[in-house]
């Protein structure tokens, strides 16, 4: 597979920075990029650190949650395009901003996208997420698994949290509440749930994102051919709707192209 792609990048110039559907959605079609381009070549580069240099100019300006969004993108973009971790710091500030408004009832930060958030960081033994980060953490995946203790959550529970907190819960360590009998309550957990990942006919981008993530901790529980065409489904479920941000689209179909072998799309 040759590197014709990459002069196909979209002119980051062209990025509206002050649009988060925008930034993310470029964030993660030079990621998809990059996996193609092993060497990461200086035009992926240059883009990368285009990228990078206007959203710390920016990002003070978003919400919480939109910070927490933009900054998750941010760690990678800045792998990408310096080789480099970004500093701990500078991303710590908008993380702890952002968990902070949660718990102080901004319901605008997405719960799901900050446990996984503080999971991450106190795996990584960050100190500065074991205090309350911690606490919250562990009182959130309880009170998730006490809810579908019998494997299904109650009639208030929508589709979208039920998806999401089921891949949580397939993704946590459960030993705590479930002992030996872990992998048989994920077993039943997951085949209670299948079914949402037999059913995306019109389904908006917030549930089909959702998919993704559950789809990704459920490989286990499905044969290689299940999961290729569950995401190749999922994919242009995605590619059917209207309102897809532009590079999102891009990044699904070059994602689409890799699985294929081929590098046929058009913008």
């Amino acid at each position: 597979m040759d590197n014709v792609y990459l002069n196909m990048l979209p002119d980051v110039s062209q990025v509206n920075f002050g649009d988060v559907e925008d930034v993310t959605g470029y964030a993660t079609y030079l990621y998809a990029s990059s996996q193609l381009d092993v060497q990461r070549s200086a035009t992926l580069k240059q883009a990368a650190r285009t990228w990078v240099d206007n959203v710390r100019n920016v990002i003070g300006t978003f919400t919480p949650a939109d910070a927490l969004t933009v900054v998750n993108g941010y760690e990678m973009m800045h792998l990408i395009a310096f080789n480099l971790p970004a500093a701990s710091v500078f991303l710590k500030k908008f993380r702890l901003n952002a968990f902070d408004a949660l718990i102080n009832g901004d319901s605008q930060v997405d719960e799901y996208e900050m446990f996984r958030t503080v999971s991450r960081e106190t795996a990584r033994r960050d100190i500065d997420y074991m205090g309350s980060p911690l606490k919250w953490q562990c009182e959130s995946l309880g009170r998730w698994h006490r809810q579908f203790r019998t494997l299904f959550g109650n009639n208030r529970t929508t589709d979208h949290d039920t998806i999401e907190i089921v891949a949580i819960l397939l993704g946590s360590n459960l030993w705590a509440f479930e002992t030996s009998n872990e992998a048989r309550y994920k077993n039943l957990l997951f085949s209670c749930h299948r079914h949402f990942l037999d059913d995306i006919t019109g389904k908006d981008i917030m549930h089909l994102t959702s998919l993704t993530r559950f789809l990704a901790v459920a490989e286990k529980y499905l044969t290689h051919d299940e999961i290729r065409d569950m995401k190749h489904a999922i994919s242009l479920a995605v590619l059917s709707l209207p309102a897809v941000n532009r590079y999102l689209r891009l990044a699904i179909k070059l994602k689409t192209a890799k699985r294929q072998n081929v590098l046929k799309y058009s913008v």
